[in-house]
């Protein structure tokens, strides 16, 4: 394996049934990588240790895609900051008073963020995805996630927004992915010459013989 000169902008999706798996792709992956997602599949089969081992190899991003009344979000991610995670996505839907209570808790913190998600890159592109931006960006909230093939235009309208970008794919690989769901993928070359500022990859990494060989080549391709 070449050594990084700097990590890459990848978050990896661990979305495995148990919770030593995990912890052994982080082990595995977390020199390389900006840090891991994690979501109720995994979550709920696993220890409440889980988040503290795993904070330990790198950022936690956590894909909960909160939707409820206002004051149930806010508590909700308040919880979420409280155990030291780094990253927590809502559902942009929510409104404008839920948006901007969780801006404010965004604030209170240092560093940790609240994503708004736009629509779900298993949907096909709609006008929506740019109307729940604006309102991210209304509330005051500092990041989004959003698929490769919006994001060169928010990026021109929203500089300082930190947007990620899911639906990432290592096409030279040449891998099949099974029970593939989501319809706007891209290369994660393509993804940050769009102007993303992370990426979410998961099974075109763990599913592959060599997960390590995978990163080196998207390193390469960079």
């Amino acid at each position: 394996m070449i050594r990084f000169k700097n990590k890459l902008p990848i978050f990896v999706a661990l979305d495995v049934d148990d919770e030593k798996t995990a912890l052994n792709y982080a082990e595995l992956l977390h020199p390389y990588v900006l840090g891991f997602k994690v979501g109720p599949r995994l979550y709920f089969r696993s220890s409440p240790s889980l988040i503290k081992q795993l904070s330990k190899l790198g950022p936690i991003f956590l894909d909960f895609k909160f939707y409820d009344i206002p004051s149930t979000m806010t508590a909700s991610v308040r919880a979420c900051f409280d155990q030291g995670i780094q990253y927590v996505t809502v559902h942009a839907q929510a409104g404008k008073t839920a948006l901007s209570l969780l801006a404010d808790l965004e604030q209170s913190y240092k560093g940790q963020k609240v994503l708004g998600v736009t629509v779900l890159t298993s949907q096909p592109q709609t006008q929506e995805v740019f109307t729940l931006a604006e309102a991210v960006y209304e509330s005051g909230l500092s990041g989004l996630v959003s698929s490769a093939h919006e994001v060169k235009e928010l990026r021109k309208k929203y500089k300082n927004l930190f947007i990620v970008t899911p639906g990432i794919r290592f096409t030279d690989t040449n891998q099949s992915i099974e029970n593939e769901d989501q319809k706007r993928i891209a290369t994660p070359a393509f993804a940050l010459s769009q102007g993303a500022d992370a990426l979410v990859m998961g099974r075109s990494i763990l599913k592959a013989e060599d997960p390590e060989k995978i990163l080196q080549g998207i390193y390469t391709s960079l």
